[in-house]
């Protein structure tokens, strides 16, 4: 029983050396008053201490019921669940922390809380049941949507726009693309994104393309953009990359007008058919579909007669 006795009294001297110490650094709630729980609360979430700010923030909110910052006290909660990587759940709280204080003096550091939330979110590749639905990055687009709708004066307000349009770009989200972009022209004359947001609104237009027989109106407005934008940027970084979309976009034009032509043969409508081939020959020169326009024209008979109207106009005596 001797040696178990000597080294019981050890370990207990060290537990109680342990415990006095932990007594000794445990925060002295008791002693502080509602100001410095709140400002050494504040302290903690500099020091990325979750954990110790929450202590400290329920103490005050159940100790202290009357404390007249509530303002502040709900930014800060709002604060520490950012801190805890909850990104969504910080995002609600800070719109409700906005909605509740409109005016508030922490508008602004909330405002850039909810963008940094945003751009983690975005950046984020989880999913529900890591399945690619309910994605964290979709959060993160209406994260920084609501952030440009309420922050418009932001510096950052045009960031979020381009991060919010590449998004739905690379997501095949190309109308949603576009509309992103577009705000960005309309709104921001000054940023940095606007080069890439006219190269990016005619890219968007032609990979929105599903068949060039049927999506010409969108062909048409890449083609029109894409040329606006050479002429407009003769020096740009992009030229080269919108010099082949341009070329893309034309023959997938040529492309558009020749299966349409092929389409009116095959109703027995020789001279819309020509006139189909034509259009691809005169207006898309060099392309694929433009030499064969041109070989299935050769082919057709010379002198097509025009087809009479459908409703012919009656001319009154």
């Amino acid at each position: 029983m001797m040696p178990t006795r000597r080294l019981f009294r050890p370990v207990l001297f060290l537990l109680l050396l342990f415990a006095s110490i932990s007594c000794a650094a445990r925060y002295p709630y008791e002693k502080k008053s509602p100001d410095e729980l709140y400002a050494d609360a504040g302290v903690d979430i500099e020091k990325n201490e979750p954990d110790a700010a929450t202590a400290k923030l329920d103490y005050l909110k159940n100790k202290h019921p009357d404390f007249p910052d509530r303002e502040g006290v709900a930014f800060r909660y709002a604060q520490i669940k950012k801190l805890y990587g909850k990104y969504w759940k910080a995002f609600v709280a800070f719109r409700e922390f906005l909605d509740q204080y409109p005016v508030s003096g922490h508008r602004r550091e909330a405002g850039e809380l909810i963008y940094d939330t945003g751009v983690k979110l975005t950046q984020s590749t989880s999913s529900f049941l890591g399945l690619g639905i309910a994605r964290d990055s979709d959060d993160g687009v209406l994260v920084l949507e609501y952030f440009v709708d309420n922050f418009q004066n932001s510096s950052l307000a045009s960031e979020a726009l381009r991060r919010v349009a590449q998004y739905k770009f690379e997501t095949g989200d190309f109308q949603g693309a576009i509309r992103g972009y577009q705000r960005i022209l309309r709104s921001y004359l000054g940023s940095q994104w606007r080069d890439l947001a006219e190269f990016r609104i005619a890219i968007s237009h032609l990979r929105g393309v599903r068949r060039a027989d049927q999506d010409q109106s969108e062909l048409l407005k890449a083609r029109e953009s894409l040329s606006n934008y050479i002429s407009l940027h003769p020096e740009g970084a992009r030229l080269d990359e919108a010099a082949a979309a341009l070329r893309e976009a034309d023959e997938m034009l040529a492309e558009s007008e020749y299966k349409i032509g092929d389409y009116y043969v095959v109703i027995e409508q020789p001279f819309a058919a020509s006139m189909h081939y034509k259009q691809a020959i005169v207006n898309y020169p060099g392309t694929e579909f433009a030499a064969r326009a041109e070989s299935r024209l050769a082919q057709m008979p010379k002198n097509i007669e025009i087809p009479p109207a459908k409703f012919p106009v009656k001319v009154k005596n």
